[in-house]
């Protein structure tokens, strides 16, 4: 039997929740602007047919893995975040959190007034490097908890993912960051993986079925895949036979210029390859495994991703990460 227990409140300070201390009483996401000058891609107002989309209503949401290799780790972080001031996110996940590194990861990103955060517990990779997931916010009053990501009889290492409540618009939006198995032999594992964080949503909703719940991550997983068909509804889940509800930002908003998140030909990309032992970056497929993906049928009210956008997208030695980031504005109504 597969458990998943929602890790109590009281017990976040023994995972390493940290926060700091923020300035004011005015929870925006304006900061000091850094080195230069940028065009900022506001939240604007979208009229369809028959309703209007306020920015307020919009609560814009980005994913990325960082790439645990420390290859020219400043510079990259220096060119992420001028990224990151210029999308002016309200809330981004963060997959492979090199722990060596944690300081001066978590200091670029609180240097962009994203004051609110939780770095979960590494998971130790046999050559010693310890990575995990986090979420970086701005001061929403975010509540996070640990989920356990644990398949039993798996070879591969679990990393945890992470469920950040965050009160908006009289609501609150339950964002849960994962990153599931590596290994093309580990398909099996990720399904599991997969069906566990549904059913931990699916007990949430019981309790809170107005809220909006949102799934991103570094899934390991292609869209042919079993864990994405049984997420999008094709397939009933190998293991227990049920059958869930996902909806892809990219289904609906994607188009082929941002369907690759997972690159060989970039430095890094092909570095990554070679680590894992295949040399020969040329002749790696262009992937896509990360996602944003929205819980149920969302059309038509909260938790419906309103566009789908692709970031860091230079390729110019060092790249931020062998992997792209995604963002979406999530459509959150005034209550």
């Amino acid at each position: 039997m597969l458990l998943l227990k929602q890790a109590p409140i009281t017990q976040l300070a023994e995972c390493h929740l940290y926060t700091v201390e923020v300035r004011g009483s005015n929870p925006c996401w304006e900061h000091t602007k850094r080195k230069k000058n940028t065009t900022h891609m506001s939240k604007q107002t979208i009229k369809l047919k028959s309703l209007t989309v306020l920015p307020e209503e919009m609560f814009r949401i980005g994913t990325l893995n960082l790439w645990s290799h420390p290859y020219r780790l400043t510079e990259r972080l220096t060119k992420l975040s001028d990224e990151l001031e210029t999308l002016k996110f309200d809330i981004i996940a963060i997959q492979e959190i090199n722990h060596a590194h944690k300081e001066e990861i978590v200091e670029a990103f609180v240097s962009l007034g994203f004051t609110e955060y939780f770095v979960n517990e590494p998971t130790t990779l046999p050559d010693g490097t310890q990575y995990g997931t986090a979420i970086f916010s701005k001061p929403f009053g975010v509540t996070y908890t640990p989920v356990a990501q644990f398949v039993e009889g798996s070879p591969a290492l679990p990393v945890n993912a992470i469920h950040a409540s965050i009160p908006y618009n009289n609501t609150v939006i339950h964002l849960l960051n994962a990153h599931l198995s590596w290994g093309s032999a580990n398909e099996w594992v990720r399904v599991r993986q997969a069906e566990l964080l549904d059913t931990y949503v699916k007990e949430l909703e019981t309790h809170y079925p107005e809220d909006a719940f949102i799934l991103v991550g570094d899934l390991n997983a292609t869209q042919e895949t079993s864990t994405l068909r049984y997420l999008k509804g094709l397939q009933e889940s190998p293991a227990s036979h049920r059958g869930t509800l996902w909806v892809d930002a990219w289904d609906i908003h994607g188009h082929e210029g941002n369907f690759i998140t997972s690159d060989p030909d970039s430095v890094s990309g092909a570095t990554t390859a070679a680590i894992v032992g295949l040399p020969k970056a040329d002749l790696i497929i262009k992937r896509r495994i990360d996602y944003i993906l929205s819980y149920g049928w969302c059309y038509g009210k909260q938790g419906y991703p309103l566009n789908f956008h692709r970031f860091t997208d230079t390729q110019q030695d060092p790249e931020i990460s062998d992997h792209f980031g995604l963002w979406s504005d999530i459509y959150i109504p005034v209550k």
